[in-house]
């Protein structure tokens, strides 16, 4: 089995990359293997309207040491031609005292529609057997995730 879960696949974001990495997972794969990977499904046609400002994502305190941790995000930009977004996020520790500890992880991910994902899969000759919206297996008409089980 090889499996690429989350957003693993998706920071790969040139075509080559992309490719050598198919190729990889096809010339890896025993015939009996399975190959999954797992993309989220972008939630409309993304444009320039992705980019968003900071936003609280969560935030709790710590009982035993007092010390509040938010976690945001923020969307500085996209770059449609190419499909790559770029949110960032972002971890603060705000210490009792007031003191701010601040984390921040810039990151670059490549966004497919259902339709440019499978036949990536297709071309890199892999057969899709399955594929889900979800980690329930829900149908991958509706769902947050594109999930495709393959095999040779």
């Amino acid at each position: 089995m090889i499996i690429i879960p989350f957003r693993g696949f998706q920071v790969l974001t040139t075509e080559e990359a992309q490719r050598n990495c198919m190729k990889c997972v096809y010339e890896h794969l025993s015939d009996e293997g399975v190959f999954i990977v797992d993309t989220f499904r972008p939630y409309k046609k993304l444009d320039e309207t992705w980019v968003y400002p900071e936003t609280v994502q969560w935030e709790t305190t710590a009982k035993k040491t007092g010390r509040r941790i938010v976690k945001k995000h923020r969307g500085p930009k996209i770059d449609v031609i190419n499909q790559i977004i770029y949110p960032e996020m972002i971890y603060q520790i705000i210490e009792p005292d007031g003191r701010v500890m601040e984390f921040r992880e810039p990151l670059e991910l490549k966004y497919y529609y259902y339709d440019q994902l499978k036949e990536l899969l297709e071309s890199s000759g892999l057969k899709i057997k399955e594929e889900f919206g979800y980690y329930d297996k829900s149908s991958i008409e509706n769902g947050k995730e594109l999930i495709f089980v393959c095999s040779k």
